[in-house]
């Protein structure tokens, strides 16, 4: 591993594979001396729309394993971001080598593909439109048919994710709905407003297994809505 390791590093390109809904899939990064950060960027978030079908601009970042950071709490303390800058209005957000091959080698150049989907952008982004977070956890963190969190067995399916694709890509019930959400702040508010439009179920899909691992009823409340996640146990 150390071997390949420091192939990487030393080399113009970067591969490892990506599992999502079942396939595997290479991704390839290459080092261009000539690219700056975003075109870096733009290589991976290309790459994670031909794989997934959603297009970039409704992507709002993508979290990657921080190998330097140790534990299983269902924390993004345990991650680090790259920001879509499309998206994020210009914050500085770059794609180190260094850091995202140590992330790669950390994963054993092997990943579940996971997602979560908002409308509630950071409010300095406010995004019109159903957005995507994605996830690259290591494959090696979650055992086979099992749940963890940042992975759930049972929404990472196609027949949920292509009910996710026709709800990113459908613009005039994104445009309605923001109409409707724009002037709220209060999330709580807003969460009725999706039950409304019948789309809240796919903002808060969670298993019976993640949310048994909430470590109180608070953060239960905070993560999901109450009768919405998956039950798939019992």
């Amino acid at each position: 591993m150390l071997v390949k390791m420091a192939e990487q590093n030393d080399s113009n390109k970067t591969t490892f594979k990506v599992k999502f809904l079942g396939d595997y899939h290479d991704i390839v990064i290459h080092w261009n001396d000539e690219y700056d950060h975003q075109q870096l960027k733009k290589q991976l978030f290309a790459q994670l729309e031909s794989i997934t079908g959603v297009p970039s601009q409704h992507v709002y970042s993508i979290y990657l394993r921080d190998p330097n950071v140790q534990g299983e709490r269902p924390s993004y303390e345990y991650y680090y971001s790259i920001l879509n800058l499309t998206n994020s209005h210009g914050y500085p957000n770059h794609l180190a080598k260094e850091r995202f091959c140590d992330a790669i080698s950390f994963a054993g150049f092997r990943f579940l593909l996971d997602y979560n989907v908002y409308f509630d952008s950071p409010p300095d982004v406010n995004l019109p439109n159903t957005c995507v977070i994605y996830r690259l956890i290591p494959e090696w963190m979650v055992p086979e048919g099992v749940c963890r969190y940042g992975f759930c067995q049972h929404r990472n399916t196609k027949s949920i994710f292509n009910k996710i694709q026709d709800l990113i890509n459908n613009v005039e019930l994104n445009a309605k709905i923001w109409s409707h959400v724009r002037p709220i702040q209060a999330m709580r508010q807003r969460r009725k407003i999706y039950r409304q439009f019948n789309v809240l179920q796919y903002f808060w899909l969670i298993c019976d297994d993640v949310y048994s691992r909430f470590p109180n009823d608070t953060q239960r409340l905070i993560k999901c809505e109450p009768n919405l996640y998956l039950r798939t146990r019992g």
